[in-house]
């Protein structure tokens, strides 16, 4: 590869005296220097497989009181790129960034990459330039690149794609990368761009607004040969009336299964088999944005194509990478080419689809568990059928214990649903486990005990297409039973009846006989939160929004120890944190030691029991598996080991004083995460106190389960999956 050593040098001469812009504006074909938005770093790129341009303010570090933004708080717009006013060979391409948050963010070290489509390439020659601000980029910067709630920032992207004499080597880029700082991964990918770059591609600094159409600086028009008035806004079509959009697009229905095959439907006033949008973006829940361009035939005067009736396009998202790859609420955006008089201008529309996890969630390690039941164990049978319209219903099962030895079911039912081998039919979705239906509402994923003659029950949500409107009508077939496997690949087949090839949801096993309860109506009754107990004057007056309120425990002398959650409700996979309160009653200070007190409290004071009752075992090095020598084995007795303390000092507890962790909610002493203890799956759990004392042997009395109604007043976490 050939270097220009003038570049070179220039690099290292910023390098010496770091220029106070920074050197942004540009991506030469070149050996370009890869520039960070907010320092006087500046490295030189030897192989020009990526290349940098850093978008943040001069080179200097901002000392503003703002957290960076993230791509959780980022809403992504790439526009359609588009030629300038009377030229062919320049392009432009506008991404908008803009805070979705309720809260201030700092726009700070954003880069962005041109990828090319295969390995480096002979990118070489050009130069470098200072360029002043423009006004929005003057604006972001005295604002330290603070970008507010709800408002918008932006980049733009400006090339040449015919060669001149000057510039006679052109290269290809097929992918565009934004990202938050340089050395993280990119949370922003334009794909199938087919940029042919011919000199230097402009890339702006960050600027504060949306996109309205401004230019490029004076330098860079004259090296373009462009001019201002080139530049102007993104035609936007105007529907007729606000209520009555110009284009809508949808998925085929509001939930759908992580794998699934996924489509997504566009609807036009014009048939364009050629060309249905122009632009499509996908982001995912936690704000990972792609984009995939489609190049349509350039058709300025719009004639010959579009005609004037309604149409339906089939956008096939996996066939172009734009199918949803996590779990949550994830979003869609599409902008499609309008005819408007004679020539063409652009319309948008949205949608979003929740993807849940097709996965049976795991159940918890409970002490002294039951036997799985076994196909022999049990009775089954259909005992309900729901109507929710013409084309959904729900079918209630329920299984009785006919043996007279006890066991367990547990979790979300294995089921399997069963056609004639020799009859085609229509595919089966993805079961959602435990998920919300229409007719009835999720409870527990736990175990559940069967004693002789005792029951438990499940339901099935089973969802067709519509076939009178809509823009999918397939005809679900019937299936004739439904096969549940047990322990061990034994099986039960029960009746089923209905259609279900657009959606099915299974819920978990729910204890005893099917009650009518489908919505939980009574069920949430019977399990009603816990009342606010009396708390003591300096407990009562702090704060609880960030914390929760406290559970407290018997007293410890002065000292009374308590337990909070600032939320209940907690996604999978998240810190499930404990904070610990600690009052002191008396008229004297007193203190608590961090290992032989707090170490000690965390992981021996209290347990964990599911929905119904069983006591979650611990992670293996903290539940003690073996009784000490000669003492007897009994499920109901947990017999603790010795503690060796390497970090053990005081914290004193001032007189009336109600401590807890809120300075620091993620503090070790005052704040524990349960899963350094626990596996805990989706489900339920109640804290639940140790009031016994320890005997002679270390060992006390820790029920392996307890009665529902005992877990009424305790507190109470929920692990949640979909």
């Amino acid at each position: 590869m050939e270097i220009n050593q003038a570049a070179v040098n220039e690099a290292r001469h910023a390098c010496v005296h770091g220029h106070p812009g920074g050197r942004r504006g540009g991506l030469g074909n070149q050996m370009k220097p890869a520039l960070r938005g907010r320092g006087a770093t500046v490295k030189i790129t030897i192989g020009i497989a990526v290349l940098f341009v850093a978008l943040g303010g001069p080179g200097r570090a901002w000392a503003g009181p703002w957290a960076a933004c993230t791509a959780e708080i980022l809403d992504v717009r790439v526009l359609p790129p588009m030629g300038l006013e009377n030229t062919n060979e320049l392009h432009r391409l506008a991404i908008e960034f803009r805070n979705r948050s309720g809260v201030e963010c700092q726009m700070q070290d954003t880069f962005v990459q041109l990828l090319p489509q295969e390995g480096a390439d002979g990118f070489t020659g050009g130069s470098s330039y200072d360029e002043p601000l423009g006004a929005a980029e003057e604006e972001f910067r005295k604002r330290e690149y603070e970008l507010r709630p709800g408002e918008t920032a932006h980049i733009l992207v400006v090339w040449r794609s015919r060669a001149y004499a000057l510039y006679p080597e052109c290269v290809n880029r097929d992918s565009l990368a934004v990202s938050l700082r340089y050395d993280q991964p990119a949370f922003v990918k334009v794909e199938h761009l087919w940029m042919k770059v011919c000199d230097r591609a402009y890339v702006s600094r960050m600027r504060l607004g949306p996109y309205l159409g401004e230019g490029i600086p004076e330098a860079w028009l004259k090296r373009f040969e462009a001019k201002a008035t080139d530049f102007g806004p993104l035609p936007m079509a105007q529907p007729p009336t606000p209520d009555d959009p110009l284009i809508s697009v949808e998925p085929q229905g509001e939930r759908e299964m992580l794998g699934d095959y996924f489509e997504l439907f566009l609807e036009l006033p014009q048939r364009d088999v050629d060309c249905p949008f122009v632009v499509l973006e996908k982001r995912e829940a936690d704000g990972q944005t792609k984009v995939y361009i489609n190049h349509c035939e350039e058709d300025r005067e719009g004639k010959g194509k579009l005609q004037d009736a309604k149409w339906m396009a089939r956008l096939m998202a996996p066939q172009i990478g734009l199918q949803p790859e996590r779990m949550g609420r994830v979003e869609y955006e599409v902008f499609s080419r309008i005819r408007e008089g004679d020539g063409f201008a652009y319309a948008e529309a949205t949608t979003s689809v929740m993807v849940r996890d097709p996965n049976l969630p795991g159940l918890p390690a409970i002490a002294a568990g039951l036997p799985e039941c076994e196909a022999g164990q049990l009775k089954g049978e259909k005992v309900a059928a729901l109507k929710g319209g013409k084309f959904h219903d729900a079918l209630a099962y329920q299984v009785m214990n006919m043996s007279s030895g006890a066991c367990r079911v547990g979790g979300v039912p294995r089921l399997d649903f069963w056609f004639p081998p020799e009859r085609s039919h229509s595919a089966t979705p993805s079961a959602c486990p435990n998920c919300e239906d229409e007719l009835f509402k999720p409870r527990p994923s736990e175990w559940i005990d069967l004693t002789a003659g005792e029951s438990a029950h499940f339901l099935v949500g089973a969802t067709r297409y519509n076939t009178e409107k809509g823009p999918w009508r397939q005809i679900c077939d019937v299936v004739e039973k439904v096969v549940l496997t047990l322990r061990e690949g034994q099986t039960l087949t029960l009746p089923f009846g209905v259609g279900t090839c657009a959606r099915l949801t299974i819920s978990a096993w729910r204890e005893g006989k099917y009650d009518g309860d489908a919505m939980n109506v009574g069920y949430e009754k019977s399990v009603a939160e816990r009342g606010e107990e009396a708390l003591s004057r300096q407990c009562a007056t702090e704060d609880f929004s960030k914390l929760g309120r406290p559970m407290m425990l018997e007293p410890w002398g002065d000292l009374q120890f308590g337990l909070s959650v600032a939320e209940e409700r907690i996604p999978l996979g998240q810190p499930a944190m404990l904070h610990l309160w600690i009052d002191n009653t008396s008229d004297k200070e007193a203190s608590v030691m961090t290992c032989m007190t707090l170490d000690i409290f965390w992981a021996e004071d209290f347990d964990l029991y599911d929905a119904y009752g069983h006591r979650v075992l611990k992670k293996k090095q903290w539940e003690p598996r073996e009784k000490p020598g000669g003492v007897e084995e009994n499920p109901g007795q947990l017999c603790l080991g010795g503690w060796a303390c390497g970090r053990n000092f005081p914290i004193r507890i001032p007189a009336h004083t109600c401590m807890n962790g809120a300075a620091e909610p993620g503090g070790y002493d005052f704040n524990r995460n349960l899963l350094m203890y626990y596996d805990l799956p989706p489900g339920k759990y109640y804290v639940v106190p140790r009031t016994s004392k320890t005997d002679t042997n270390n060992c006390r009395e820790v029920a392996p389960k307890l009665d529902r109604a005992t877990l009424r007043d305790k507190l109470a976490i929920s692990i949640e999956q979909n």
